[in-house]
C-alpha cells in the first residue's frame, strides 16, 4: 500500500514564496533609497552623504537576498511530504531537494512542536537518536499528519 501524507501544498509554498520575495524586495528598495537618495534619510543622517545608485543597488540586492534567503530556509527546511510504502517511509524535502528513507520499526517518537507564533512542525524521532522535522504549518495540519502516521505505523 502506498500512501502520501502532505504537510502544506504546492499553492500554499508558491504563495508564501511570492510574499516573501515581496517583502525582500520592499526591504532592498527601502535599502536603496536610503542610500542613493539622503534626503529621504532622518535629518540626523543627511550628513553622511550619498552613495553612487550602482553601489545602492548592489547594497541593496544583497540585503534584499539575504532576507529572502534567510526566510525560506526558517520556513521550507523539512519534509513536506510522507511516503509510506510497505515497510519504508520516505520524508520528501524542499530545500534541499533530497528524500530520507526510514523503516517504520526505526520510529520512537512522532511530536508536534512550536515553532513560532502560530506555525508547528512535526518531529520524527527514530530509535537511533536522529530527528526528522517537517515544513512549519498550522496546527491541525501538524496533528492530521501526526495521527495518520502514527496510524499508519500501527497497521
Amino acid at each position: 500500500m502506498n500512501e502520501n501524507i502532505y504537510i502544506g501544498s504546492a499553492v500554499g509554498t508558491l504563495l508564501a514564496l511570492v510574499f516573501f520575495l515581496a517583502i525582500a524586495v520592499a526591504i532592498g528598495y527601502v535599502v536603496y533609497l536610503l542610500l542613493a537618495h539622503p534626503e529621504t534619510r532622518r535629518a540626523e543622517f543627511l550628513s553622511l552623504g550619498a552613495v553612487s545608485r550602482i553601489t545602492a543597488m548592489l547594497i541593496a540586492a544583497v540585503i534584499g537576498g539575504m532576507i529572502f534567503l534567510v526566510i525560506c530556509k526558517a520556513t521550507f527546511t523539512g519534509f513536506n511530504r510522507i511516503e509510506a510504502d510497505g515497510e519504508i517511509l520516505r520524508l520528501h524535502y524542499l530545500i534541499p531537494p533530497h528524500t530520507a528513507e526510514l523503516r517504520r520499526d526505526q520510529l520512537s517518537r512522532l511530536d508536534k512542536q512550536f515553532a513560532y507564533r502560530v506555525a508547528w512542525r512535526l518531529v520524527i524521532a527514530t530509535s537511533d537518536g536522529k530527528t526528522y522535522e517537517s515544513v512549519v504549518a498550522g496546527a491541525p495540519v501538524i496533528e492530521f499528519s501526526r495521527l495518520r502516521l502514527a496510524q499508519l505505523i500501527i497497521e
